[in-house]
């Protein structure tokens, strides 16, 4: 087994960036792992979290002295001391324990976006969660997001190896 970590930059609607999005594919013999449901998904779930872990305590001083996020979307929610920058993003069930963010995806937003329905979604989900990230393809409806109080974006810039991180800024 073999793990890829990758940084997702999130971006304020400026432009500037907030932080990063921890991704970390699984590959089993060159080829991608999708995980599904079983114990050995749980296995490598686990597996995943624990590395990702060491990998952002590699880094801690970094993302602390430039007082960005390190989003993981894998895990608890539990809260480490030594890495208050950890956030944990749901992407599915909004009413999960320990949810710091929410993402839209890219095709849910490009739906939604120009309808008047938007921003109230936008406030509902804030109801339990006032980070929202929204994948995007390009900066064309900043000011319908910035209105209806989106925090950040992803997609405007392209991902990087984890461990180059800090070539973000």
């Amino acid at each position: 087994m073999k793990l890829e970590h990758w940084a997702i930059p999130i971006t304020s609607l400026n432009g500037k960036l907030l932080g990063v999005e921890l991704e970390t594919r699984v590959l089993i013999n060159g080829c991608r792992v999708l995980m599904g449901a079983g114990k050995e998904s749980e296995y490598i779930r686990h597996v995943v979290y624990q590395n990702q872990l060491r990998m952002i305590q590699g880094k801690a001083a970094w993302f602390k002295e430039k007082g960005l996020l390190c989003v993981l979307s894998t895990g608890t929610g539990t809260r480490y001391d030594d890495l208050p920058f950890i956030r944990y993003m749901v992407a599915e069930q909004l009413l999960k324990d320990g949810c710091d963010l929410v993402r839209l995806n890219r095709r849910f937003t490009e739906e939604h976006i120009e309808r008047l329905i938007f921003p109230v979604l936008i406030k509902n989900i804030m109801q339990y969660c006032d980070k929202v990230i929204v994948q995007v393809t390009g900066n064309n409806n900043h000011k319908i997001l910035r209105e209806s109080g989106v925090w950040a974006v992803q997609g405007e810039y392209r991902p990087i190896r984890f461990e180059q991180c800090e070539q973000l800024l």
